[in-house]
């Protein structure tokens, strides 16, 4: 099977998609034309010498490089210990975006001074600019900055925006710029005034397109529409042009807490009319039992709740059963709460291979099994593993389970926005966190493969994709 999987964020929630074919693969094929893709994979690092490097700490920072193109300025920095990059930590980046030590704040270092425009307290989620005129707080959304992973990681990736106005010009123009990393209060350095001289390297985002590769290709969708949104009248027009351009075949839905899967299904209908031979089958909650639902063009043959957090699926498409799971686990900071539905939908999985559990759901060998939802994956890593990789965070779950039919690990879509170098699927201006990847879809890769995914934020998108013949066609800048 051939699966396409974008994700979609709508007023501070997340949407996912994936097509399939009729030959049950699903791989992911990406060629990316910019440098640096913030997809919480490293590996267009790997060219790029360090601005810092001390290899053999047991503590801090290891190692800094930093790349840019005409639009964005790119970090990648590597701690010696695993840490959460938007909190519990006192680490700064400061910029002198002019490498004028008499402008900005000074820092010192070895005899070397700088003077920051920018400084960027990551677990503190502040940046603070000091201007000519005056100290200003900004925040992420405010610098275009984004950073993954959201997770705890030895390893991040950090981009910002150059073309951000500051005192009635963009702020980082010029050719070379002096950086540093610096901890604490005190600004304790990490590693010295640190000099960076601009390329000249022009941004090309991926070519990017809403419509599917091939009619028989199977999207599947999730979408957390927070708090009921879809029967908001206000909002829904919104929800019926994004459909409407998706064409989805299977939508997992997080947060519809007063609806039943059946209205649900009725508003696709409203949406998408079936034609002759379709229909919106749909399985989950009644109205006030739950958030997770299913709405499919092929019928749900059966449903079952692995927990309050998540519900499990059969599909039958044209005769093939398919496993969809529909997951929306606790946020913030219940890592224990997390914890405890990775390792219960994990187990349901395991057992469903082995022809155990409810008979429903016993999977024959090479059966496609795809994982969606809001996944609030932040903080400790630990629960991403265990989704990824099968590896319980509680002994008493048993011995560690092997996801895909192959032994290997499931796939992890990394659905990247269009025309930018991030992959966030959360985006809330009002918050103090930034724009993080909270949002999944995972799948077993022995048996499926992904043609395509993006993660759509029309406010980023540019004005001629709204127009006819765009990529964007019928939507609006705002829709999501």
């Amino acid at each position: 099977m051939k699966i396409t999987i974008p994700a979609f964020n709508m007023l501070a929630s997340a949407f996912v998609a994936v097509s399939i074919t009729a030959a049950i693969f699903f791989m992911p094929i990406r060629v990316l034309a910019q440098t640096i893709q913030l997809d919480e994979s490293y590996d267009d690092w790997t060219q790029i010498d360090p601005l810092f490097e001390q290899e053999r700490s047991l503590s801090g920072l290891k190692t800094l490089k930093m790349t840019n193109d005409d639009r964005y300025l790119y970090l990648y920095m590597e701690f010696a210990e695993e840490i959460i990059l938007q909190d519990g930590h006192d680490y700064v980046w400061l910029i002198d975006a002019d490498a004028n030590a008499q402008t900005g704040r000074a820092w010192s270092s070895g005899g070397n001074t700088l003077g920051a425009e920018l400084m960027i307290a990551f677990g503190d989620r502040d940046i603070t600019a000091y201007l000519s005129t005056a100290t200003v707080e900004k925040s992420s959304y405010d610098m275009g900055m984004v950073n993954a992973p959201t997770v705890s990681s030895r390893e991040f990736e950090v981009v910002i925006d150059r073309r951000i106005i500051l005192e009635d010009a963009p702020w980082l123009v010029g050719d070379n710029i002096r950086v540093g990393i610096a901890e604490g209060t005190t600004l304790r350095e990490e590693t010295g005034v640190l000099s960076y001289t601009m390329r000249d390297q022009v941004y090309e985002p991926d070519i990017f397109s809403i419509t599917k590769e091939d009619a028989s290709d199977m999207r599947v969708v999730s979408y957390n529409v927070l708090r009921d949104n879809p029967f908001d009248v206000l909002v829904n027009p919104r929800f019926g042009r994004l459909f409407k351009a998706l064409d989805p075949d299977i939508v997992g839905v997080q947060e519809v807490y007063n609806y039943s899967s059946a209205q649900l299904a009725s508003l696709f209908e409203q949406w998408l009319p079936s034609t002759e031979g379709e229909a919106w089958y749909h399985g989950g909650h009644d109205a006030g039992e739950g958030d997770t639902h299913l709405i499919s063009r092929y019928p749900v043959v059966a449903s079952d709740q692995i927990d309050k957090e998540s519900t499990v699926y059969m599909v039958d498409k044209e005769g093939q059963p398919i496993m969809v799971i529909s997951s929306h686990p606790p946020c913030c900071n219940n890592d224990d709460g997390r914890r405890l539905a990775f390792n219960n939908m994990m187990q349901f999985i395991d057992r469903a291979k082995k022809g155990e559990g409810p008979e429903a759901f016993h999977l024959e060998e090479g059966t496609p099994i795809i994982i969606t939802g809001d996944m609030n994956l932040v903080r400790d890593a630990d629960q991403q593993r265990t989704l990824l990789h099968g590896e319980y965070t509680d002994p008493s779950y048993g011995p560690d389970m092997t996801p895909d039919w192959d032994g290997s690990s499931f796939e992890d879509s990394k659905a990247a926005n269009p025309f930018m170098p991030t992959s966030f699927t959360w985006y809330s201006p009002q918050s103090s966190f930034g724009a993080g990847r909270l949002d999944y879809i995972v799948y077993s890769g022995s048996v499926l493969t992904q043609k395509n995914a993006f993660s759509l934020h029309t406010p980023s998108l540019p004005d001629e994709a709204f127009a006819p013949g765009g990529v964007a066609e019928g939507l609006e800048k705002l829709d999501t």
